[in-house]
């Protein structure tokens, strides 16, 4: 468990949101699942934490926004604006199956509307773990786990990425593997550079 001393981010009373987006079009499935686990994960760092989840299966959501000063597309994407737009947001987790080995055609749509015309932390700087695993994998599936609960105790951006079973994932499990241990090293020095970066800053 991740410890924040008194001058941490976590100092004053009120909440920090964390945000979760699957983005997956089968709603409540494996990413859903993901995604859900990193959301605990990050709540259980401190009471001060809120999370929400955005399964976006089912819902309607136009890769179209509207030019700068032109009404909303009054679609699904809506229903999430408010959340996003929320002033105490302090970290968004987005995950997102692979299909021809590209995210989710709902993921694409979804962070082209997070543009700066409605999208608050627009201009703000984020850090970012790739993930990649494969789906067949327990151990894959359990390590990607575990790198999202190290990174989103330190609100680090996180795409999740879940190929299915296609020929070439046949033969590529160590370069995936390999892959996979790379993500998770890279994950934990973000995080642990990101405490140390808040530390500094308080102190």
């Amino acid at each position: 468990m991740v410890e924040f001393t008194s001058n941490s981010v976590f100092a004053g009373s009120e909440k920090i949101l964390i945000v979760g987006v699957s983005c997956s079009p089968r709603k409540g499935k494996t990413t859903a699942t993901a995604v859900e686990a990193a959301l605990d994960a990050a709540k259980g760092v401190n009471s001060q934490i809120d999370t929400e989840l955005f399964d976006l299966g089912g819902m309607s959501i136009s890769g179209l926004f509207q030019p700068r000063g032109e009404t909303e597309a009054t679609d699904d994407f809506v229903k999430i604006l408010p959340t996003l737009r929320s002033p105490n947001l302090g970290g968004i987790i987005i995950g997102s199956p692979v299909y021809f080995r590209i995210m989710s055609s709902l993921c694409n749509v979804f962070i082209e509307r997070l543009d700066a015309n409605h999208f608050i932390i627009a201009a703000t700087v984020l850090m970012i773990a790739f993930i990649y695993a494969l789906q067949q994998n327990r151990r894959n599936f359990y390590l990607i786990i575990s790198t999202i609960a190290i990174a989103s105790a330190a609100g680090v951006l996180i795409l999740i990425k879940l190929p299915w079973i296609d020929f070439l994932t046949r033969i590529s499990y160590t370069i995936f593997d390999s892959a996979l241990i790379i993500a998770v090293i890279v994950a934990i020095v973000l995080s642990l550079g990101n405490l140390l970066s808040l530390k500094m800053e308080s102190s």
